[in-house]
């Protein structure tokens, strides 16, 4: 009968067994899984916590960051604007040019998106959070707030 019961529950009996430290009959006791316990307990000590760790990303992402705080970008963030890579300076890219054009452009394009999405927010000009640059300037443009040529030279 103990058999077919342990048979049918085999699956409660593991979850159990699983939780089990230790059994005590009488004066006698067993205890299971202890080394794993102690092992687990020992590396438990050594973990972060996910605060800790989060806390940690965003403070090498600041430190690696290499906006300038420029007269242009203090103004942007005290008006609850995005700053500007650059500090809106083009020769910045220029110089970047000459190492790695690609990155250079790459870099404008990005610098592009937070004007737009600066502009978009200064005129009030609802624009998707994914917006391209294209299509950001665009809706710039359709609400009057670039001029056309604007809207063609990006």
């Amino acid at each position: 009968m103990v058999i077919l019961t342990i048979f049918f529950f085999k699956d409660d009996v593991k979850w159990l067994l699983k939780r089990l430290a230790s059994v005590k009959f009488g004066d006698h006791s067993v205890e299971f899984f202890r080394d794993e316990l102690e092992r687990a307990q020992e590396l438990s000590t050594g973990v972060r916590t996910e605060t800790e760790v989060s806390e940690e990303k965003r403070e090498q992402r600041a430190a690696a960051s290499k906006i300038p705080l420029t007269e242009v970008n203090a103004r942007m963030l005290k008006n609850g604007l995005r700053p500007s890579p650059s500090g809106l300076e083009l020769q910045y890219y220029h110089d970047l040019a000459e190492c790695n054009q690609a990155i250079a452009l790459t870099g404008l394009m990005f610098e592009l998106e937070i004007i737009g999405q600066n502009l978009a927010k200064g005129f009030k000009v609802s624009i998707p959070k994914s917006a391209s640059v294209t299509t950001i300037f665009r809706a710039l443009a359709d609400a009057n707030a670039v001029t056309p040529g604007q809207y063609e030279l990006v």
